[in-house]
């Protein structure tokens, strides 16, 4: 099955409240991986997260997805 890509919010309590829609997600499409984008900081509070495949940290401060960033992602 395809995986779901999330961008989570960089700042912590931000990311932290996002479970829930990871939770809805996951229930919505049950089967597929759901892989985020963070920050470096918030990597570590994915691990916690039941229904995250993987997660991957943007190195720059204002989470732009440029190109650049997206082909190292993949």
């Amino acid at each position: 099955m395809d995986p779901i890509l999330v961008v989570g919010f960089p700042a912590a309590g931000d990311f932290v409240r996002c479970h829930s829609a990871i939770r809805i997600i996951a229930q919505r499409f049950p089967g597929h991986p759901i892989d985020i984008i963070t920050s470096p900081g918030n990597v570590a509070f994915a691990r916690f997260m039941p229904h995250v495949r993987k997660a991957w940290a943007l190195k720059k401060r204002h989470m732009r997805l440029g190109l650049a960033e997206r082909r190292h992602l993949v």
